[in-house]
């Protein structure tokens, strides 16, 4: 069997009072893996394993269901759904699993965070029966990732002046701490979450692998268990640790100097891969692509190979709309992983030389710190914990290179802080730049934070003073965009937006109509909210006063995305997918100047570029729409 190219990291606490649990699979990933719609499945269920095997067969009552996606064009979308006692008698109380999907083979099986949890809690109460249980203590710094394995871990940290953690401290940690598994962590070293942005991080990732945390304000004590345990003989084996001379803080001190190792590893790859003429890249926070197509913009006009390894994506449908959509996810041997970047598994991801990621802006605009009523990023209940995927990620990948974006307030965050400490001390030059339509050419105006971060090795001596490629307009004002296709039904007046205008105002809240006439030659933000029809949103306005949202092709074009790719982007997508798709992406001609930049710092590409799109005229596009669109399936 070949490997799995597909992993679906799931949650799920459904289940019923005789013990039956639910398992589900489904999107453009099953079509791949050749589970069409309507195929006869065969179920095996390994208690011994723990594994829960779907194979096609012959014949069998149980086939893959589809499911009429009237958002993606009625595209019917294949789905695998189980709901019976068989599956709770292999997965038990466990609430997440992973489904490895092969071309012909579906496996589900516990996460390996939750097997991970059941180890550690079985382990502790086996020795608290015993009398056996044991303690440990050790001392994480920058260069160091001890390992023990006991059941009460002391953890030992140095702290900066201004109460954090250095980034590569912090992620050891954590990093020691997943291979103890210990079932209590205590530390006195640590600041309290209440304070401290990177100990409240520290809190949320130990929350979301399954630990119940705390901080002892008296005793200045930070301390977490796994979440079983019960308290009353977690607080009795602290009381027996701290009474005891048990801690040998020396002992298990095992230092690493991994830092040039790791580079000189990178660096043959790096070398390796474009003397074959390659570079081999990842995806995290993938959506539908649009900032891989600006990826594959900048390696195409230089007559580079940008070869996709994997992707990442936490939202489904967006991965559907990626795999059908977007010519850039095409290889047969793209490996996808959906669901919450820190529950991938790393042992799955294979060297490779060029990293494009983000974080989650929803904690890091101000937008949704407002919404969520938090003052930090790191307070976000979700999102904040995504770092230590993305950390996780880039040291088992190793890539000599990292592209990422963000809104221009994350860069002052603590996340980001910790990030580019990390990318230094792994011997990293970073270079950062704000970018907007200045440099774009394109008629929304989204305002973004970008880092290129590139191997110190790699850097041509004048890297310092290169600056981003900026590019022409391709649009000269709205009205040169707009889509011919617009039905009458989607104009409406303007009545409700004035009375909900009259009422923000009144409660002082300055939220009114934001229309457009054509003329305009940039326009505002149009979020992933956009077809909910904010008042405050961009909306364009026609002579008899009515008004419509903008199309997702028209979204499209004023992000600089290429016609082609537009079109093929948006095309039978539903008002809200297509907005959602495009709200939460970036500007494309943004991503295209970054990647050709990460490339000139390297010395990949003359870094004396003109500036240009090389798009042509849209009139032609209407012209052979239908012969050009063929060409791409």
């Amino acid at each position: 069997m070949s490997e799995p190219l597909y992993y679906d990291n799931k949650t799920s606490t459904e289940r019923k009072a005789n013990g039956a649990r639910r398992i589900w699979v489904e999107g453009e990933i099953l079509n791949r893996a050749e589970f069409p719609v309507g195929t006869p499945l065969a179920t095996t269920f390994d208690v011994d394993s723990g594994e829960i095997i779907i194979t096609p067969t012959d014949k069998s009552r149980n086939h893959v269901a589809g499911k009429t996606m009237d958002s993606q064009g009625g595209w019917v979308k294949p789905v695998i759904d189980i709901f019976n006692m068989a599956v709770g008698s292999v997965v038990k109380d466990a609430t997440k699993f992973t489904v490895s999907i092969y071309v012909g083979k579906i496996v589900f099986k516990i996460h390996h965070e939750e097997v991970a949890r059941q180890e550690r809690e079985e382990s502790f109460s086996q020795n608290v029966a015993a009398n056996s249980v044991s303690f440990d203590s050790i001392v994480v710094d920058e260069c160091s990732l001890p390992n023990v394995k006991s059941d009460v871990v002391n953890v030992a940290v140095p702290v900066k002046f201004d109460n954090e953690l250095f980034g590569p401290v912090l992620f050891n940690a954590m990093e020691s701490i997943k291979a103890s598994n210990p079932g209590v962590i205590v530390s006195r070293k640590l600041p309290s979450p209440k304070t401290s942005a990177s100990a409240l991080l520290f809190a949320k990732e130990l929350e979301r692998i399954g630990y119940v945390t705390g901080y002892r304000e008296e005793a200045m004590m930070f301390v977490a268990y796994s979440r079983n345990l019960a308290p009353e003989e977690v607080e009795r084996q602290l009381s027996k640790a701290f009474g005891d001379t048990c801690y040998q803080t020396d002992q298990y001190q095992k230092k690493h100097n991994d830092v040039e190792r790791l580079k000189a590893e990178r660096l043959s790859l790096f070398k390796s891969n474009v003397e074959q003429g390659f570079i081999s890249k990842g995806m995290l926070f993938t959506g539908g692509g649009v900032s891989a197509l600006g990826c594959h913009q900048a390696f195409e006009e230089h007559n580079l190979l940008c070869k996709m390894s994997f992707i990442s994506e936490f939202e489904s449908k967006y991965v559907d709309v990626a795999l059908r959509q977007n010519r850039v996810f095409k290889e047969s041997d793209l490996k996808v992983f959906i669901g919450k970047i820190e529950e991938v598994d790393t042992g799955l991801i294979e060297p490779f030389n060029n990293l494009g990621f983000s974080q989650p802006c929803v904690g890091q605009c101000n937008q949704g710190k407002t919404k969520n009523k938090i003052k930090r990023s790191e307070e976000h209940d979700e999102a904040a914990t995504s770092v230590f995927g993305t950390v996780n990620v880039i040291r088992a990948g190793n890539p000599s290179s990292m592209v990422s974006e963000n809104v221009v307030g994350a860069r002052t965050s603590i996340t980001y802080q910790l990030l580019r400490e990390e990318f230094k001390f792994r011997g990293m030059a970073v270079f950062e730049r704000i970018l907007d339509s200045s440099q774009s050419g394109s008629v929304e105006n989204r305002r973004r934070y970008w880092m290129s971060v590139v191997c110190e090795d790699l850097l041509v001596d004048e890297a310092y003073n290169m600056e981003v490629p900026r590019y022409q307009r391709t649009y000269d004002c709205v009205n040169d965009l707009l889509d011919t296709s617009v039905a009458e039904e989607d104009w409406f007046t303007t009545e409700k937006y004035e009375k909900r205008q009259a009422k923000n105002l009144a409660e002082g809240r300055n939220f009114i109509m934001n229309l457009n006439d054509g003329s305009e030659r940039h326009v505002g933000v149009l979020s992933r909210h956009y077809a909910k029809r904010q008042v405050s949103t961009p909306h364009l306005q026609r002579e008899d006063g009515l008004i419509r949202l903008y199309t997702g092709l028209e979204s499209a074009r004023m992000r600089s995305i290429p016609e082609l790719d537009a079109r093929r982007l948006t095309r039978g997508l539903g008002l809200t997918l297509v907005h959602q798709v495009l709200g939460q992406s970036v500007d494309a001609n943004q991503a295209k100047g970054m990647y050709a930049f990460t490339l000139m710092l390297m010395g990949l590409i003359d870094s004396n570029l003109p500036a240009s799109n090389d798009e042509k005229p849209l009139q032609l596009f209407e012209e052979i729409e239908h012969t050009q669109m063929a060409l791409f399936g």
